[in-house]
């Protein structure tokens, strides 16, 4: 018998170490969260087996050994030192003798001290780039401090000094800013609180887990959800709405990931989230979703308002302490952005969010108070009755959620409120519509056949062993199947669409909603980096200050029409780390006469941010590197001028007056366009900015395009939705006129189109190149120039997704290359303008 039972043991280690290897590759191979969450991972992988040999009394300091660590490997030197430093300065005032208030008064003053460098002199104190080291930092003591000067001054238990400090070290917590609120006494008391291979096999399954959600959330991130501005009728609202509150599988997968990891070091803590697709009601969605963040509130705020408040009556004390409960809940949610981003956002729809969810849970309570609060008992089969009316309860609750939740996490709430008027399209493909309704029958249909899995919070860790065992198997084999899917040999002959589906699953790329806002963010402070489970915040995260938008340097000036900005002609200025010089004529570039030289072909180039060199010198842009190259390779008496006439923040439209007004006077042989993978999207932006300020469209056949409502003043957000549907018009209009131009005019139209870092679908480039083709542009497709590179040594900085000095020099060579086919360049007979032009 203890032979089986040795047997057993050795089964059920194998299984777990094998699991906890399986998912640590599938984090490595996807890049989940980011390379941070990998280096943790890896470092939990290496120091688990370790930590469960190591005798009790050396578990403790072994794990805060390896969180100072992964402090290190992520942060590096000396920001790592840093951040462990005031930690253990932050700790140690926390264990001052003396008065409580004594204690709190230091700690608030350096905490005042922190919040002042976070405002405004981060780098003098703490170097350039140092943002992440007060984001964690406020991660790990913002609200734990708070719960643990409570249960410190309600627990006369003394805990060892090792755990209290693991408390705030803990080992995932320097790649997860956004971390649950951990319960002092329950991260104590659940410290090897079981058998040890339970806790640790219970780890790596919610780490799998977790894995799971941020698996489902990418699909949904890249593939499902969509901008209220691509909401035009119901089937897009409903799409929406649900695909929308789905994104929060990001913070659930999350969540899992970093409590599963905390169980492979001995602390049994229970479950962050359950089922919460699966609430049946309000109070019960609060219950389940962000179970630590309720858990704290309720201790903290709730419980002593209620005490202080039943005195008036335990029913006016318990509406009272709840509405309290949400008001702190919003405020709090704003202090925790400070932290995370240095700003303290409390708007309308923050607001409207917590004090509309606030007002149901009371109602809810009240009801259930009343009418009693229904459990699903598991002992008594339910009847079909209950069953259907169960779901329906579900169905319902999750539709005022998504609604809700769509409140909170839109922009502003005219956009919020500008969403309702699709709902009385009905969808021009029925296709759409059932698919965004199919979440909710999905919903239905899982608890109509099996309501047991509403079961109650922390049943499955109740789990018989032979049921866990078997659960791990199957994720062990799961996890083996995700990685071979995504390994570029196999998804490869899976056909195009899978392989870009595989691809994505594998980036840490915005989504084309958030590389949109992106772009507005660049060209127009528009980028509003503060709403909740937004991963653009965290592009931002270790932008220095001096990283300036060009509207905050000297170079740019509005020009109140169509064209909407230019550059001053002879300004100059720093514009992210460079110097930016503008010409006597309003170009980037050096001198040119307007008149051109005898025996010389002339280029005039068209594009935006990256052809202009947005965060590289003047002489590293594609357009000069060309420049000296073709004229190295032809004979005395020719040579080429290439004139840079790109703009930073321009989009397709308004290439059409550039060229018609400025291009022209110097007289070019060629036009080499640089389209964009997102030019659909660009040239949609452009005209609703154009319709949203009252500015006149100069053509008249580019306004009978346009649907009417567009041509009055409009906001961004309607006038986005109206002409969405638009844009291949907008932009197969905007192309063919630069097209007919050129001809009119003797010049040679080439359009090229070059990958920016972040992928758009297939389907979607292609119709941009088509869009080029049918106006009858010579297209040169260089979407391949940068195979076989990492993208992150392309790019500006990684918050900065710009073409760096490396990737315009790819750029040049294959133009160089492309040119030569066309017979323009090298020893070959460069082209000359037609007779009479």
């Amino acid at each position: 018998m203890q032979i089986r039972a040795d047997l057993r043991d050795v089964l059920r280690r194998s299984r777990v170490i094998l699991l906890l290897a399986l998912v640590v590759s599938v984090i490595g191979l996807y890049e989940l969260e980011s390379r941070s969450v990998h280096h943790i991972s890896l470092i939990a992988l290496a120091g688990f087996p370790i930590h469960a040999l190591l005798p009790a009394r050396f578990r403790l300091p072994f794990f805060l050994a390896i969180s100072c660590a992964g402090i290190l490997a992520v942060l590096g030197y000396p920001r790592g030192v840093w951040l462990i430093g005031i930690a253990v300065f932050l700790f140690a005032v926390l264990q001052l003798p003396g008065p409580a208030w004594l204690r709190a008064a230091i700690f608030l003053s350096a905490a005042a001290f922190l919040a002042a460098v976070q405002l405004n002199w981060l780098e003098v104190f703490l170097g350039p780039r140092s943002a992440p080291v007060l984001t964690i930092l406020g991660s790990m003591f913002m609200f734990r401090t708070m719960v643990y000067l409570y249960d410190r001054t309600h627990d006369k238990v003394r805990r060892p000094v090792a755990l209290q400090l693991a408390y705030f070290l803990p080992l995932p917590n320097v790649c997860f800013p956004l971390f649950p609120v951990l319960d002092y006494r329950t991260f104590c008391r659940g410290y090897y609180g079981t058998d040890p291979w339970d806790i640790y096999e219970r780890g790596a399954q919610w780490m799998f887990r977790g894995v799971t959600h941020l698996l489902l959330y990418r699909i949904v991130y890249f593939h499902l959800a969509i901008s209220p501005e691509s909401v035009h009728d119901l089937g897009d609202l409903v799409r929406f709405l649900v695909t929308n509150f789905l994104l929060y599988l990001r913070i659930s997968g999350q969540f899992h990931l970093i409590v599963g990891m905390l169980h492979l070091f001995g602390f049994a803590l229970p479950e962050t989230n359950h089922r919460y697709l699966l609430a049946s009601s309000f109070t019960d969605f609060w219950r389940r979703i962000n179970i630590y963040w309720k858990d704290f509130m309720m201790k903290v705020f709730y419980y002593p308002a209620y005490m202080k408040l039943k005195r008036w009556g335990a029913t006016p004390g318990l509406i009272l302490a709840t509405l309290f409960v949400f008001l702190v809940t919003w405020v709090l949610h704003s202090y925790q952005w400070f932290w995370l981003r240095g700003s303290f956002p409390l708007t309308v729809q923050d607001g409207a969010f917590w004090s509309v969810l606030g007002l149901l849970v009371v109602l809810n309570v009240l009801w259930e108070e009343r009418r009693g609060r229904r459990r699903m008992l598991g002992g008594r089969a339910l009847t079909v009755r209950e069953r259907g009316g169960h779901a329906l309860r579900v169905a319902g609750t999750f539709g005022a959620i998504v609604v809700l939740w769509s409140l909170w996490t839109c922009d502003s709430l005219d956009q919020w409120l500008s969403l309702w008027s699709a709902a009385t399209v009905l969808p021009s493909t029925p296709g759409n519509s059932l698919w965004a309704l199919s979440w909710t029958a999905i919903l239905i249909s899982a608890l109509a056949v099996h309501p047991a899995a509403s079961g109650p919070i922390g049943s499955e860790t109740r789990a018989r062993p032979a049921d866990r065992g078997r659960l791990t198997v199957l994720a062990a084999f799961v996890s083996g199947a995700v990685l071979v899917l995504g390994l570029p040999v196999v998804h490869s002959h899976l056909g195009e669409k899978a392989s870009y589906v595989a691809r994505t699953l594998q980036s840490t790329r915005l989504s084309d909603r958030d590389a949109r806002q992106l772009l507005k963010g660049y060209y127009e402070n528009l980028l509003n980096v503060d709403r909740f489970n937004a991963p653009l915040w965290e592009l931002y995260m270790d932008v220095p200050s001096h990283w300036r938008n060009i509207y905050e340097t000297r170079v740019i000036r509005e020009t109140g029409d169509f064209l909407w900005h230019e550059l001053i002609p002879g300004s100059e200025d720093r514009f992210k780390g460079t110097t930016v010089r503008v010409n006597r004529w309003g170009m980037r570039d050096k001198e040119y006469e307007i008149e051109k030289p005898a025996g010389v072909v002339r280029m005039a180039v068209l594009g935006g941010s990256d052809s202009m060199g947005s965060g590289v010198e003047g002489h590293e842009v594609f357009e000069s590197i060309l420049e000296d190259k073709l004229n190295a390779s032809v004979e005395a008496g020719a040579g080429y001028e290439i004139l840079n006439f790109a703009m930073e923040g321009y989009r397709p439209p308004q290439f059409v007056p550039l060229l018609e007004n400025r291009v022209l006077p110097f007289r070019p042989d060629v036009l080499l366009y640089v389209g964009h993978t997102n030019d659909l999207d660009r040239s949609v932006f452009h005209m609703a900015r154009v319709a949203s300020s009252g500015i006149e469209v100069p053509y008249d056949d580019l306004r009978a395009i346009l649907p009417h409502g567009s041509r009055a003043r409009l906001s961004r957000e309607e006038a986005e939705r109206q002409l969405n549907p638009l844009g291949m018009e907008i932009l197969d209009w905007t192309y063919r006129r630069i097209v007919e131009t050129c001809r009119r005019e003797g010049i040679r139209p080439l359009w090229t189109i070059i990958p920016t870092f972040w992928e758009e679908p297939p389907e979607i480039t292609r119709a941009v190149i088509a869009s080029a083709r049918r106006a009858g542009f010579e297209v040169m497709d260089l979407m391949n120039v940068f195979d076989g590179e990492d993208p992150e040594d392309l790019m500006v900085a990684v918050y900065d997704v710009h073409w760096n000095a490396r990737a315009h020099r790819r750029i040049a060579e294959r133009l160089y290359a492309e040119l030569e086919q066309l017979g323009i360049g090298g020893r070959r007979a460069v082209a000359s303008r037609p007779e009479g032009s």
